[in-house]
Protein backbone atom coordinates (compact mmCIF):
# COMPACT_ATOMS: atom_id res chain seq x y z
CA UNK A 1 0.00 0.00 0.00
CA UNK A 2 2.87 2.37 0.73
CA UNK A 3 4.34 1.61 -2.67
CA UNK A 4 1.04 2.55 -4.32
CA UNK A 5 0.96 5.86 -2.45
CA UNK A 6 4.48 6.66 -3.62
CA UNK A 7 3.66 5.74 -7.23
CA UNK A 8 0.49 7.83 -7.25
CA UNK A 9 2.29 10.81 -5.76
CA UNK A 10 5.13 10.62 -8.28
CA UNK A 11 2.68 10.20 -11.16
CA UNK A 12 0.61 13.22 -10.14
CA UNK A 13 3.69 15.39 -9.62
CA UNK A 14 4.99 14.37 -13.04
CA UNK A 15 1.64 15.22 -14.65
CA UNK A 16 1.69 18.65 -13.00
CA UNK A 17 5.22 19.32 -14.18
CA UNK A 18 4.33 18.27 -17.73
CA UNK A 19 1.26 20.49 -17.75
CA UNK A 20 3.35 23.40 -16.51
CA UNK A 21 6.08 22.80 -19.09
CA UNK A 22 4.00 21.99 -22.16
CA UNK A 23 0.65 23.67 -21.56
CA UNK A 24 1.75 26.59 -19.37
CA UNK A 25 -0.73 25.59 -16.67
CA UNK A 26 -0.26 26.45 -13.02
CA UNK A 27 -1.36 23.99 -10.38
CA UNK A 28 -2.75 24.75 -6.95
CA UNK A 29 -0.89 22.64 -4.38
CA UNK A 30 -4.01 22.00 -2.31
CA UNK A 31 -5.90 20.80 -5.36
CA UNK A 32 -3.00 18.55 -6.36
CA UNK A 33 -2.96 16.97 -2.88
CA UNK A 34 -6.66 16.25 -3.19
CA UNK A 35 -6.08 14.63 -6.59
CA UNK A 36 -3.31 12.47 -5.09
CA UNK A 37 -5.64 11.32 -2.32
CA UNK A 38 -8.50 10.61 -4.70
CA UNK A 39 -6.45 8.75 -7.29
CA UNK A 40 -4.62 6.87 -4.54
CA UNK A 41 -7.85 5.65 -3.00
CA UNK A 42 -9.12 4.54 -6.42
CA UNK A 43 -5.90 2.62 -7.10
CA UNK A 44 -6.02 0.89 -3.71
CA UNK A 45 -9.69 -0.02 -4.14
CA UNK A 46 -9.06 -1.37 -7.63
CA UNK A 47 -5.99 -3.41 -6.68
CA UNK A 48 -7.50 -4.82 -3.50
CA UNK A 49 -9.91 -6.94 -5.56
CA UNK A 50 -7.09 -9.22 -6.69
Amino acid sequence: MVQSAILVSCWQIRRSRNEAAFKSKRTDVGRKLEEIKTVGLLWVKDHSKF
